[in-house]
C-alpha cells in the first residue's frame, strides 16, 4: 500500500523496475505473475508500464470476502 500523498510520483513503478531486475539477476526467475483488485486500476497501469501482460480475471477469497482480480504475467530475460 502506498499513502495518498505519494500517488502519481512514480515511486511504485521505480520500485517495480528494481524488483524485476532483482528477480531476474539474483533469483534467476524466468517469469513473474501479479494481480490487483479490479477496483484498483492504477495498480494495473503500473503493471502494464512494467511490461506485464494481462491474463484472465480471477475470483479470490480472503478473510474480508471475495474479490475479482486482474492477473498478469511477465517473462523475464
Amino acid at each position: 500500500w502506498v499513502g495518498v500523498p505519494y500517488w502519481n510520483q512514480g515511486y511504485v513503478t521505480e520500485a517495480g523496475q528494481l524488483m524485476l531486475a532483482l528477480a531476474a539477476q539474483e533469483f534467476n526467475l524466468n517469469r513473474l505473475v501479479a494481480a490487483h483488485r479490479i477496483d484498483n486500476p492504477a495498480s494495473g497501469r503500473v503493471l502494464e508500464k512494467l511490461g506485464f501482460n494481462e491474463l484472465e480475471p480471477r475470483r479470490m477469497t480472503n478473510l474480508s470476502g471475495e474479490y475479482l482480480f486482474r492477473c498478469y504475467r511477465k517473462n523475464l530475460p
